[in-house]
């Protein structure tokens, strides 16, 4: 199933309803003022039965819970960081969008470039892709690379970003990510192959979509 969705249904979303913020009063104050059981927190938190041999104290599973729970109504998503008007993209500039900038102003959006969090320092060669996009490269086709205008081969570095950018998401349960069109790790519909610019999606974007996190890309 696609789980490209557009930035108004993402930003919709984003926005706690009413009912929800009151079930996360009551799951927040019932464990803070101390009535819950050891069994009930478990289950909230939704760990194994037999990790109660580790002897969790009832205060931190109260601690846990009411991070769970931020966590959860909170409904953050992670964000290109050169939407969020961050100097990260290759040739050291932004392409910072209102909307963006204000979501992470607010505390509802992560800014994250995965280029960097592979390991490539700012500016950088522009990469682009060659005989595929980042969907074929994390598959392994044969003859699908992602490299830089110096020659370089930077595959790696993409995959790898994308794999840290994945492992953040999952620690923050983040569910959607709003991501730069025509990046090689942040493409959504539109990345560079074979210097042309054609239907397909960066590494990162292939990634999150495969592991069930909606992708989706703003105007500029």
């Amino acid at each position: 199933m696609d789980t490209t969705r557009s930035f108004g249904k993402v930003i919709s979303d984003v926005t706690p309803m009413f009912e929800k913020v009151l079930s996360a009063i009551t799951i927040i104050f019932i464990p803070l003022f101390g009535f819950i059981t050891k069994e009930y927190a478990l289950h909230i938190l939704q760990i194994p039965h037999n990790y109660i041999k580790y002897h969790i104290s009832e205060r931190q599973m109260r601690q846990m819970i009411f991070s769970n729970t931020m966590i959860k109504y909170r409904q953050m998503i992670i964000v290109s960081a050169c939407l969020a008007g961050m100097n990260t993209r290759y040739d050291g500039t932004n392409c910072g969008h209102p909307e963006i900038i204000e979501l992470v102003a607010s505390g509802k959006a992560i800014p994250l470039c995965p280029e960097q969090l592979g390991g490539l320092p700012t500016p950088r060669s522009a990469i682009s892709f060659v005989n595929g996009d980042g969907n074929e490269l994390i598959k392994g086709a044969i003859g699908v690379r992602a490299i830089g205008a110096d020659g370089v081969d930077y595959s790696k570095n993409l995959i790898n970003g994308a794999m840290e950018t994945l492992r953040i998401a999952k620690m923050f349960n983040i569910k959607k990510a709003i991501l730069k069109e025509g990046s090689p790790s942040c493409g959504v519909f539109k990345v560079w192959v074979n210097n042309r610019k054609v239907e397909g999606c960066g590494v990162t974007t292939a990634i999150l979509k495969a592991n069930g996190i909606e992708v989706a890309q703003i105007e500029q």
